[in-house]
C-alpha cells in the first residue's frame, strides 16, 4: 500500500514536468521505486553522471549488486547475460535493459523489454509491471 501511494505522488510530481525527459533526480527517486518493489537493496552505477542522483534517493552503491543502472549497451548485454537487473534512462536503451525510466510528454514512463527482465534473477513488483509499457 506504501509503495502504491509513493509510486502515485512521483507520478503526479512527474506530471509537473515541462521536459520530454527526467532530470537526473527525478529518475533516481523512480529507480528507488523499482528497487523497492523489486525487495533489492542495492544497485551497481555505470554511469557516472548518476552516482550522486541514486545515492541522494537513498540508494546504496555496491558493485556486486543484483541490479545495474546503465545506458552503455555493450555493458547491458553484459550484465543481462550474468542474471543482473539492467535499469537505464535512455530510449534507445529499451532494446538493452530490462527497464527504462524515461519521459514522455511531461509525465514519466516505464518501458519493459520482457525478453531482458527474464534473463534477470531479480522480479519487478506486479505493481511496476502494470504500469509499465512493454517494448
Amino acid at each position: 500500500m506504501k509503495l502504491c501511494f509513493g509510486l502515485a505522488g512521483l507520478l503526479m510530481v512527474g506530471s509537473l514536468l515541462d521536459a520530454q525527459d527526467l532530470s537526473a533526480s527525478q529518475t533516481a527517486r523512480f529507480v528507488k521505486v523499482l528497487l523497492d518493489s523489486s525487495h533489492v537493496s542495492s544497485l551497481t552505477c555505470a554511469d557516472p553522471g548518476m552516482k550522486d542522483a541514486l545515492e541522494g534517493a537513498g540508494i546504496r552503491l555496491d558493485g556486486s549488486a543484483p541490479a545495474i543502472f546503465c545506458n552503455n549497451p555493450g555493458l547491458a548485454r553484459m550484465a543481462a547475460g550474468s542474471g543482473k537487473l539492467v535499469i537505464g534512462s535512455r530510449r534507445d536503451m529499451a532494446a538493452h535493459a530490462a527497464i527504462v525510466v524515461t519521459g514522455e510528454g511531461g509525465k514519466p514512463k516505464f518501458l519493459v523489454n520482457p525478453a531482458v527482465l527474464r534473463k534477470s534473477r531479480v522480479q519487478l513488483g506486479d505493481a511496476i509491471l502494470r504500469l509499465a509499457e512493454q517494448h
